[in-house]
């Protein structure tokens, strides 16, 4: 039986290591996506992995150009300012909390231990049919 939340497919490179050890250092969550889509192309779903990744290449660069080249550490007003949009009209409480975790989790990196527990346990509530 596989494996759904680290399938074979990020484990089976001829180098040894995981997606994910790689993955991790991205500072752009785009382009972290683009990099799974390609390094399991082979493995999963080929082609269609790699349009994906195109698709995320390319969000990426039309933010680069609409924001000047850059990609500041932490988050730029305009994506809080969205961020808070959405959680205005989101109907999932438990939904909302968790992603509002990740994202402080994101743009301040002194966040703590407990930080990782809470949003886990705000993950497992979801998964348990809790919203």
């Amino acid at each position: 039986m596989s494996d759904p939340v680290s399938p074979s497919h990020y484990k089976n490179d001829s180098s040894g290591l995981e997606c994910i050890q790689l993955a991790e250092h991205f500072n752009s969550g785009l382009l972290q996506q683009a990099f799974q889509y390609v390094w399991r192309c082979e493995e999963k779903n080929g082609d269609e992995d790699l349009k994906k990744a195109l698709w995320f290449i390319g969000r990426e660069s039309d933010f680069r150009n609409e924001h000047k080249g850059g990609r500041p550490r932490g988050h730029l007003k305009e994506g809080v300012d969205l961020f808070v949009e959405w959680r205005v009209r989101v109907k999932s409480d438990l939904r909302a909390a968790a992603l509002a975790l990740l994202w402080r989790l994101d743009s301040d990196p002194s966040r703590n231990h407990l930080d990782f527990f809470t949003v886990a346990e705000v993950i497992s509530g979801l998964m348990e049919g809790k919203r």
